[in-house]
C-alpha cells in the first residue's frame, strides 16, 4: 500500500513546528494580591502564573510609592522570589 508524503517545503514544516511549540509555552495570568507589609510604607505583592500543567507564584516587597508616577520613585523595592 502506498502512502503520500508531505511535500511542503522544509521551511513551512519548520515554521509549523515552531508555532506548535510556541502554543505550548503560553503563560496565563491567574491572579495578583497586593497587601500592606509589616513595615510602614511597604507593600507585599504576590502574582500567580500558570503554564501548561504547572503553576508558579512570585512574591516581592517594595515601597508603595515606587510605582506611582510623579512620586520620584523608581525601581526601589525588595527582591522577588518564585516558587513552583
Amino acid at each position: 500500500m502506498a502512502q503520500t508524503a508531505d511535500v511542503r517545503p522544509i521551511e513551512a514544516l519548520h515554521n509549523e513546528a515552531i508555532n506548535e511549540r510556541a502554543k505550548r509555552r503560553v503563560v496565563v495570568f491567574r491572579g495578583m494580591e497586593v497587601r500592606p507589609a509589616d513595615r510602614p510604607q511597604r507593600v507585599l505583592v504576590r502574582v500567580k502564573l500558570a503554564f501548561g500543567e504547572r503553576e508558579s507564584v512570585g512574591r516581592g516587597a517594595g515601597d508603595r510609592h515606587a510605582a506611582q508616577p510623579g512620586r520620584g520613585g523608581g525601581a526601589r523595592g525588595g527582591g522577588v522570589s518564585s516558587t513552583s
